[in-house]
């Protein structure tokens, strides 16, 4: 397949592409929900997440958001998202609920 080709599926430029080919660039967040749906598969997150810091990142990562947009969606801080993706942090029971939602999605 083209470069042109895919770059017109997961709908960047042509240079994107060859860039990320080349490893001068790597896709913004907000690209890859297109890219794993390209690929077929999804090489950025592990498939049998261990615990919660896995499963928040996993999901993160599936739908292309930042920290502070997941943060605007569990309406908490990009920083305690963060802090709870790398296991510094536990969410309370009322954040947990709200993960668990989001995560059963």
């Amino acid at each position: 397949m083209l470069q042109q080709d895919v770059a017109k599926i997961i709908g960047v430029c042509t240079d994107s592409i060859r860039g990320w080919e080349n490893g001068r660039g790597i896709p913004q967040l907000n690209r890859l929900p297109k890219i794993i749906e390209f690929l077929g598969f999804n090489s950025y997150v592990l498939e049998n997440p261990k615990n919660l810091s896995e499963q928040i990142k996993g999901y993160r990562l599936r739908k292309g958001l930042s920290f502070k947009q997941t943060g605007l969606i569990l309406n908490v801080d990009a920083s305690t998202v963060m802090a709870w993706e790398k296991g510094n942090a536990l969410p309370k029971l009322h954040n947990l609920k709200k993960i668990n939602l989001l995560l059963s999605k």
